[in-house]
């Protein structure tokens, strides 16, 4: 009987945008849907992207629970992630924690660790991995392979051309100008997605230079990863699994490594 019952509830909350609403010890309250045009900016995001509508309906000492098609838990609130469950293991968050360990593994940039958090965390979940570099030195043009992967480039693909003036308003430093969306769907393009050090999009579907150094690391995006680093760029990579790996500076306080590697898993 219980099973015919979840498998109803499975396809019933299935649907972009439905939820049930839930009381004290799992009453039922009612079968809901949010509309659009209640979703509003909730600025700084420390869920990920796709999880935003239903925070929005969230309201205090009320939290949410979701379920996704690879079968993960995750738990927020209004403030946030609080939990999750993934790969047989439960990780507690605090959310703002994880926000101010990436700000300051961005040098201390406020918004382009507030737009990465999640930005990461969305990639992570939908287990399509990606590479974001960002290129501390400006030297990108040094380490990107396929010159048709920059935006304003008279060798640009026709795609890239054409794409340039709007992907190239992408700012990772800015309260507005971010695009979270449109970042997604270009980060599960084969190859990085490349910000310059102003946090301007100037790449993506870049394929970047072996560095002598990135020889030992196994699979093509780890290796890439690790070349942009030695290149002197802060690559965050996102594996199919889900996994988060941002290879830091030594000049960082190895704490912030540390934290980095136990909460972004």
């Amino acid at each position: 009987m219980m099973l015919n019952i979840q498998k109803y509830l499975d396809m019933l909350a299935e649907t972009n945008y439905t939820y049930f609403k839930v009381g004290d010890n799992w009453t039922y309250h009612s079968y809901e849907f949010i509309s659009i045009d209640d979703v509003n900016d909730p600025g700084q995001i420390l869920v990920p992207q796709f999880l935003i509508p239903y925070q929005n309906r969230l309201g205090k000492n009320e939290c949410g629970i979701t379920r996704t098609k690879r079968g993960d838990l995750i738990i927020y609130d209004k403030r946030g992630l609080l939990a999750s469950y993934r790969k047989g293991s439960w990780k507690i968050y605090k959310a703002t924690s994880l926000k101010n360990t990436l700000i300051k593994i961005c040098k201390n940039n406020h918004w382009m660790g507030t737009n990465l958090y999640p930005i990461l965390f969305d990639l992570s979940y939908r287990r399509h991995g990606a590479l974001i570099i960002i290129d501390q030195k400006d030297n990108y043009k040094e380490f990107i392979n396929n010159e048709q992967s920059l935006l304003n480039n008279s060798k640009g693909t026709p795609l890239h051309q054409a794409l340039s003036r709007r992907l190239g308003q992408i700012d990772l430093k800015s309260k507005d100008a971010v695009s979270k969306p449109l970042l997604l769907e270009l980060a599960s393009i084969d190859g990085a997605i490349v910000f310059n050090k102003k946090g301007k999009l100037v790449a993506f579907g870049a394929m970047i230079k072996s560095h002598s150094n990135s020889n030992s690391e196994q699979g093509a995006r780890s290796s890439a990863a690790l070349s942009a680093f030695h290149y002197g760029a802060l690559p965050f990579k996102v594996s199919s699994d889900g996994e988060i790996v941002c290879l830091l500076d030594s000049t960082l306080h190895q704490n912030a490594q540390e934290l980095l590697k136990v909460n972004y898993y």
